[in-house]
């Protein structure tokens, strides 16, 4: 059994990094962890499943390899570096950064086509109001209903004495 101060000074070696661990084995503020996929080539596979994971219509904090925001992170890097060697070259690619927002609308497309389905009664023990909440939830459906709008009538209205 290790002493606190031996935990406190124990470092260690994930994906060739250092990492240094408190005595409860938190991870101490400056670590790479999140960097874990070195190359560009990582990356974008690490992109491409993400891609998938969501257009089979599972949430993005569901992903296993990654958290959300380090891929779309890794996106965003990949994309500005695209630019700029697109700028030189000339030539056109599809950007992660638009993969990403393509598989968001093809998991909304998924999930819409599912209540559909269940609207028909092709899908057994379909329910509605399960379906209606993960809309709200995953898409925010029904977010703009709940703000006060303003309406102007145009017309006038003459009322019977």
């Amino acid at each position: 059994m290790k002493t606190k101060k031996a935990l406190k000074k124990q470092r260690i070696h994930r994906n060739s990094k250092k990492i240094t661990r408190d005595e409860r084995g938190r991870v101490l503020k400056g670590n790479t962890l999140a960097e874990k996929y070195e190359t560009t080539a990582e990356k974008v596979k690490l992109i491409n499943l993400f891609c998938k994971h969501i257009s089979e219509g599972y949430s993005q904090e569901s992903f296993e390899y990654s958290d959300p925001n380090t891929v779309k992170g890794y996106a965003e890097k990949i994309t500005e570096e695209m630019k700029a060697e697109n700028a030189k070259t000339g030539k056109f690619t599809v950007f992660p950064t638009v993969l990403i927002h393509r598989a968001l609308r093809v998991s909304q497309k998924q999930w819409e086509h599912w209540g559909i389905q269940g609207m028909l009664n092709k899908i057994p023990f379909f329910n509605s109001q399960i379906w209606a909440l993960n809309m709200r939830n995953r898409f925010n459906w029904d977010k703009d209903d709940k703000s006060p709008k303003e309406m102007t009538i145009d017309r006038v209205i003459k009322l019977p004495a």
